[in-house]
Order: structure tokens, then sequence, then C-alpha cells
């Protein structure tokens, strides 16, 4: 193993787990749930029909958060997370408890990986406008 393989190595293993679930009202009865494991975001949705979407963290770009009245006295929020993934750009995160703390970890955690893995933010952007432009001709 090489000394590139070891710092990746160590970088994936600082990015601790993280869980949480969508919230009504600061209840959890939505069924959504979000968890990171190893370098990817899994959002989880269903309980008949599951679907689950998978973000590699590397390829969020921004992150945003937007709290309104009830979200404020409930301590939830709603996370935006800007990628440059061509299918689906931005993901929600909803009713997410400490939204604020949560934002900023999901954003270090990418630039963590961003730089493990040598990949700087407009490479990413150039990508995306590249499949962005392949699929706007298929359509043609």
């Amino acid at each position: 193993m090489d000394t590139a393989d070891t710092a990746d190595t160590a970088i994936m293993n600082t990015i601790p787990r993280w869980k949480d679930r969508a919230r009504w009202w600061g209840l959890p009865i939505i069924f959504e749930w979000y968890e990171i494991v190893h370098e990817k975001l899994i959002i989880k949705r269903g309980v008949l029909l599951q679907q689950e979407e998978q973000l590699p963290l590397y390829r969020i770009m921004d992150v945003k958060m937007e709290r309104s009245l009830l979200d404020l006295i409930f301590k939830t929020g709603r996370i935006l997370l800007f990628s440059v993934d061509a299918a689906e750009p931005i993901f929600v995160l909803r009713g997410i408890k400490n939204p604020r703390e949560t934002a900023e970890l999901l954003l270090d955690y990418a630039e963590q990986l961003k730089a493990a893995l040598g990949v700087k933010g407009s490479e990413l952007y150039g990508a995306s406008l590249a499949e962005n432009n392949i699929r706007n001709r298929r359509r043609l």
C-alpha cells in the first residue's frame, strides 16, 4: 500500500457515521432516512415502495439551510445540497435536527474528500455541464 492509499484511508476513517430522519413538526413520522456510510450520503424513502438514492459526498458543491417559523420552534430545518449530479442536482434533506451543524458537517466532509481525492470544484462543474449537454442532444 502506498502513501496515497494510506492518506485516503485515513481521511475515510475520520468521517464518522451520521444518521437522521425526516421530521414533521419535530416528530419522526415521515418515512425518510438519511445516513452517511463511508464517503456517500444515502437517502432512503418509503415503506411499501422503498427508494434509495446515493450521493458521493465529494460531488457536493454547496449547502443551503432553510428554516420556517415552525422549524425554529421544533429545532429542525431543511438542508439543500447542490451537487454536480446531472440526474438530480439538488438533494433536499427535510426535518433535520440541528440543521446548521449538520449542514456544516456535510460541507466539511465534502471538502475533506475533495482534498483527499485531489478533486477541484471546477473539474466537477465542467463534468456536470458536459453530462447535461449530452443529455440535451439526446432529447433532440
